[in-house]
């Protein structure tokens, strides 16, 4: 439902005060000036700065109250004002968080909402915390950073006269989706200034690089359009038979067949053994967005910071659907879950409860991809069947899959390498590197060695048996937690 009809809707059913979280308060304040027109009510802004200023003022305009008479005075003035146009009248208030710490402030609210209903106040403020004292009066309402669609048109309305087709405006606001409006103005104008019109996958670009700078600071999400391919992987037989069969299932031709789309996957495994370069690839090979959960960073150290937190990241993940979400080392993510309701008086809890019911509830276009470790430290109602559609346990490479990855990775550092990798000096050197228990990314730096130490001349088989010789392997330095790894994965996991 769009913003202005919601509104409409409460304002119909009789709610006397709105509080619209949000940090676009120009979209918002256009969409009430529209909705005030429809109900042919006179309608009214307030700030701390600008004091009541009508929604149709011209700029320069004087105020109808000065700044200084306050909220108090702004209320009372609408008051009288409704009275003397015998008309419901919209009082709009633009941040009015901080002027309702003020206990003369929030009373006044809260009178004119109890005794004055031809009078409408909606609060718009970027602080979701509503005042104890208002809290049973004030309904809550979330204004959404543009969709896909609402995108297309900021783009239009901003860049017109740029001589964009509207497949290209359209390429753009794909690229642009998770911003503000300001913001993908900013990001647009700027991309265009760098690339020019006639470069629009450049710019398109460009877009989702400033996109991916403004998330990755927040830290909360990582968003990426990944090139790894499954050709990329070295072994990982059985999985990628699973994924393969699994394809066709996210295809509108099932949904509407009534075939349930897969819901994830967790692997199981030590570091080092493809976790993350299969998550890529299965976001490759759907042709996805790949999006990457910090749940660590939900959490903030004042009230409401985490709550607030989760909102935006599940905000942002519905906005680039179909998208593949992936949870790194989930044990850790989600540790102290079971000790929150005495340590922090059950935020964790709540935080990952919330997590939970969106992985449960959640819409089509969302594949969750999560990977741990330390897989004991999972939550039972996290890994039981429903949840994810399957645990795998990635092993280490056996002979086959070794001579997959080291033909990966020889080919992309040394592509001018002539080597036999039927012949028996590679197989020796595969056979070599499995039995001193290597992972993927132990043969990948045997192969950086090799490289490094011959240049300028190309590696041979020797140099790799002998860079070989010098990595010490994640099984020998954590050898415990890799045995209780694979006795954990025994008969609870497949294998990948």
């Amino acid at each position: 439902m769009a913003f202005r009809d919601e509104v409409s809707d409460f304002l119909e059913a009789g709610t006397n005060a709105l509080w619209v979280t949000t940090h676009e308060e120009p979209r918002v304040l256009a969409d009430l000036k529209e909705l005030a027109k429809t109900m042919n009510s006179p309608a009214f802004t307030w700030s701390q700065v600008r004091g009541v200023m009508n929604v149709e003022a011209k700029k320069g305009a004087l105020p109808n109250v000065a700044p200084d008479q306050g909220l108090v005075g702004a209320i009372f003035w609408s008051w009288m004002q409704a009275q003397q146009l015998q008309s419901t009248l919209l009082l709009i208030l633009c941040d009015p968080h901080d002027a309702l710490k003020d206990a003369a402030a929030k009373r006044a609210v809260r009178e004119s909402i109890e005794g004055h209903a031809d009078v409408r106040i909606i609060m718009i403020t970027a602080s979701p915390e509503v005042p104890f004292e208002l809290s049973r009066l004030v309904m809550p309402l979330k204004f959404s950073l543009p969709i896909h669609e609402e995108m297309v048109e900021i783009i239009k309305r901003d860049m017109r006269g740029a001589g964009l087709t509207g497949q290209q405006v359209a390429e753009l606001a794909e690229s642009a989706v998770g911003l503000t409006a300001s913001e993908s103005r900013i990001a647009v104008r700027l991309a265009l200034a760098r690339h020019g019109a006639k470069k629009i996958p450049e710019v398109a670009e460009e877009i989702w690089a400033t996109k991916t700078r403004l998330y990755d600071t927040s830290g909360l999400v990582v968003v990426r359009r990944p090139k790894e391919s499954f050709g990329n992987v070295g072994g990982c037989f059985e999985f990628k038979k699973w994924i393969s069969q699994r394809l066709r299932a996210f295809s509108p031709e099932a949904r509407l067949k009534g075939v349930p789309t897969p819901r994830g996957v967790i692997f199981v495994g030590p570091f080092g053994v493809g976790k993350s370069l299969l998550s890529r690839s299965i976001c490759n090979a759907l042709e996805w967005c790949y999006i990457e959960w910090n749940l660590g960073k939900l959490l903030g150290p004042y009230v409401g910071t985490t709550e607030r937190n989760t909102d935006r990241l599940l905000e942002f993940t519905d906005l680039h659907r179909p998208c593949v979400v992936r949870l790194d080392e989930i044990g850790h993510q989600v540790s102290g879950y079971q000790s929150s309701a005495y340590s922090d008086s059950g935020v964790v809890s709540r935080m990952i409860g919330r997590i939970l019911t969106y992985m449960e509830e959640r819409r089509d276009g969302i594949f969750f991809v999560a990977s741990t470790n330390e897989p004991w430290n999972l939550p039972p109602h996290m890994v039981r069947a429903g949840r994810f559609d399957a645990i795998f346990h990635i092993e280490l490479p056996d002979s086959g899959s070794m001579e997959e990855i080291f033909a990966i990775h020889s080919r992309h550092y040394c592509p001018d390498l002539k080597l036999d990798y039927r012949g028996q000096p590679v197989r020796n050197l595969v056979r070599k590197m499995v039995e001193l228990k290597f992972s993927g990314a132990e043969a990948e730096q045997t192969v950086i060695e090799a490289v490094q130490t011959s240049f300028p001349d190309p590696p041979t088989v020797d140099t790799f048996e002998k860079c070989a010789l010098n990595i010490v392997p994640i099984s020998q330095t954590m050898a415990e937690e890799m045995e209780r790894l694979e006795k954990w994965a025994r008969g609870r996991a497949r294998l990948a």
